[in-house]
């Protein structure tokens, strides 16, 4: 019904605008921003990256199971981003500088290829988790919202980020 045609027009628009972002764009553009985000910009970024099905089903997993004790884990990811904070200033000066791309760059060029290849190593793992977790939250939540079965879901919602990812 209703709940379904919003949610296809939220593909759709999701889509269209992948599609004019990878129009307007160079691999730069679309990847780094041309280097032009500011830190206000940059820091709602990297928190609307961190935010997503994890969030809302992992931590609230955490509450439920563990009550106010979980708070705890909040507390430690306010400090690692407050600490990361501190380097992500650091690390933004010296990427525009020696053009660095990812942060694997970053450790390549501070202290060679092996700790380089840690770090991306690490990355992978971290980042693979993720994507992970949020593509079976967001089929989860999909399946849940459309009445859809939860592999139809999962399958649609992977194909409408992989060809927005495509085309941007």
């Amino acid at each position: 019904g209703v709940v379904v045609s919003f949610v296809i027009l939220f593909f759709i628009i999701c889509l269209v605008l992948g599609y004019l972002a990878g129009k307007k764009k160079s691999g730069e553009g679309y990847f780094i921003a041309d280097r032009n985000l500011g830190t206000f910009t940059t820091t709602a970024t990297i928190t609307a990256s961190f935010v997503g099905a994890n969030t809302l089903l992992v931590y609230t997993a955490f509450v439920f199971m563990f009550g106010i004790s979980a708070f705890w884990t909040f507390i430690g990811y306010m400090v690692g981003f407050y600490i990361f904070g501190i380097f992500g200033v650091h690390l933004k000066k010296r990427a525009d500088t020696k053009k660095y791309y990812t942060l694997s760059d970053y450790f390549q060029d501070k202290h060679g290829k092996y700790l380089a290849l840690m770090a991306t190593l690490a990355v992978f793992v971290v980042y693979f988790g993720a994507l992970v977790n949020k593509y079976i939250g967001g089929a989860k939540i999909m399946a849940e919202i459309s009445g859809w079965e939860y592999v139809t879901a999962l399958i649609i919602t992977a194909s409408v980020i992989l060809v927005y990812l495509f085309m941007g």
